[in-house]
């Protein structure tokens, strides 16, 4: 594992880990980052700290006379409004002071966790180090039930809670500033929803293009400073096809794009038709041989218990054999269709006042989840893109940056201001997404879309898409009249875990080792019991997730 970790009070002892420690303030800061842009990089002895990217960096010099990017950090540090200004995936600290600072980025892409309790501080990136520094200095920590229910339901937390109660994670768009044992949190971005706004839509397209454009080319261009070549996902959707046309458009062309799904799906067909037109390098992965089912314990580890440990499927495996030291930034399409479009189907939807239920991954469990968590959000859709966006579908960066920095030109700060800032009718359905890919990047449509099952994504297809659909519903009900699996998926997790014997046993002799731990009460065990016998194979992923935190941490 690769991250960073901060200690006051304590003995830095994490088991196997090869790292430097070194002097920061009134402690030690222990790290092994895969250091990818460490020009971006601030760290002094007295106690700044500053990791990961900034993609407007050279903006920002611009914009201030400073000579050093270390003097105008510690400058925009003493601002009430810092981190706002920067861009890109970062997080860091300033402890030089008694009220000391701990901050991560607008996403939450760095996860950054704490501990605070009795004169002992540890900060780290890395959930399971803070557990193992706790054990070793003979501290006691507890499980928290609340976390299992997150995850048996949402599939994520939705909250700064962690499955170790006294562990909290600083929220995306958030800092904090500790005192003694006094921990005071400011959260300076929350996506928020313009629905009253009225905009052209020849404006409303113009803005959309020329931000997407500029968030593009912030991020390949950060690539380009230290000579690394863009390594860029491509799959049957528009979001990673967008990025890496436009990235080719803007004359990014030496891409390598990677792919992985089910073996001769519609994705494998699309992305590489993409690529081999655009006369990119094209790494494919199928999924079929499903020894990533096996990852468990090594993916927990990695992205510290935020979601489901399947939700990344193999991309772990992917990334682990690409050679590292070639490649900076992992360019994703993370989350684009929610933001140039929208999780709701209408304004009424997204504008309304968040409620809890919408977007989990299983519904089979109900439980009643603190409603003030709903209070710092102002619409549905803003609930929405935070939880499923960032603290859910963003989560698998923490098992990405092991190996490079990973970043979505959907998710630049501007970019995502500009969207949030359109008319929703435009953005409901994909209506302004099709609309813009037609008139700014007409080539781009002549490929299939995946989630239109193949047919080009254009908008007079949408009568010949409801017919494809209602076709698919039709064989895909005399599948399961006749039992069996749907295999027309990206990603099929029953006929994969229905037709392998050797996955069936390897869930069920997990389940069966852990589901007695005496940290699991009576009703959380009935009810992790009922989700694992009744639930699809995804479902059975999330029971085992919440047993594999109970191995693996505690």
């Amino acid at each position: 594992m690769f991250g960073w970790l901060y200690a006051e009070n304590i003995d830095i002892n994490i088991a196997g880990e090869k790292g430097t420690i070194e002097k920061a303030g009134q402690g030690f800061l222990f790290s092994n980052l895969k250091e990818k842009f460490t020009d971006d990089y601030v760290k002094t002895e007295d106690g700044l700290w500053l990791e990961g990217f900034v993609s407007n960096k050279k903006e920002l010099m611009n914009q201030y006379s400073y000579n050093t990017w270390d003097e105008l950090h510690m400058n925009l540090l003493s601002k009430n409004s810092f981190p706002a200004e920067y861009r890109g995936s970062f997080c860091g600290y300033d402890v030089r002071k008694e009220e000391q600072v701990f901050f991560t980025d607008h996403l939450g892409s760095k996860s950054l966790y704490y501990y605070i309790n009795d004169g002992i501080k540890i900060v780290s990136t890395k959930l399971y180090w803070i557990v193992q520094v706790l054990k070793a200095g003979n501290k006691s920590y507890s499980f928290d039930e609340t976390a299992a229910k997150y995850m048996l339901t949402y599939g994520f937390m939705i909250d700064d809670t962690s499955f170790v109660k006294e562990v909290k994670r600083v929220l995306p768009g958030s800092k904090i500033s500790v005192s003694g044992n006094d921990v005071r949190i400011d959260r300076y971005y929350i996506p928020t929803l313009k629905c009253e706004d009225e905009m052209s839509e020849k404006e409303a397209l113009e803005k959309i293009n020329d931000a997407f454009r500029n968030a593009v080319k912030r991020e390949f261009e950060k690539d380009c400073e230290k000579g690394y070549k863009h390594l860029v996902d491509l799959s049957g959707g528009l979001d990673s096809r967008m990025v890496t046309w436009v990235a080719h458009d803007l004359g990014y062309m030496k891409q390598t794009n990677i792919s992985y799904c089910k073996a001769n799906y519609l994705d494998y067909h699309i992305s590489s038709e993409i690529a081999q037109d655009l006369k990119h390098e094209f790494y494919y992965r199928q999924l079929d041989d499903i020894e990533w089912f096996y990852d468990i314990d090594e993916i927990l580890r990695l992205n510290n218990g935020q979601a489901f440990y399947s939700g990344i499927t193999c991309g772990k495996r992917v990334l682990e054999n690409i050679k590292n030291e070639e490649y900076g930034i992992e360019h994703t399409g993370m989350v684009g269709d929610v933001v140039i479009s929208c999780f709701a189907k209408n304004k009424e939807s997204a504008c309304s006042k968040p409620v809890f239920g919408k977007n989990q991954y299983s519904n089979k469990l109900k439980y009643d989840f603190d409603l003030s968590i709903l209070e710092d959000y102002d619409s549905q859709e803003s609930f929405d893109i935070y939880n499923r966006g960032f603290l859910g579908a963003m989560s698998t960066y923490a098992t990405r940056q092991n190996y490079f920095e990973v970043s979505s030109p959907f998710l630049d700060v501007d970019f995502m201001n500009t969207c949030m800032s359109l008319p929703i009718e435009y953005r409901c359905n994909h209506k302004i997404y099709l609309k813009w890919i037609e008139k700014y990047y007409p080539d781009a449509a002549k490929y299939g879309w995946e989630k239109w099952l193949g047919l080009q994504p254009k908008e007079r297809n949408r009568k010949l898409l409801f017919g494809a659909l209602v076709w698919r519903k039709i064989k895909r009900t005399f599948r399961l009249i006749l039992k069996k699996d749907i295999v027309d998926d990206m990603y099929p997790f029953d006929y994969w875990y229905n037709g392998d014997g050797n996955i069936q046993t390897f869930f069920t002799d997990y389940f069966n080792q852990y589901i007695s731990s005496s940290l699991i009460g009576d009703e959380l065990r009935s009810a992790m019991e009922k989700l694992f016998s009744e639930g699809s194979a995804m479902e059975k992923t999330q029971v085992l997730t919440v047993l594999g935190m109970i191995k693996n941490y505690f």
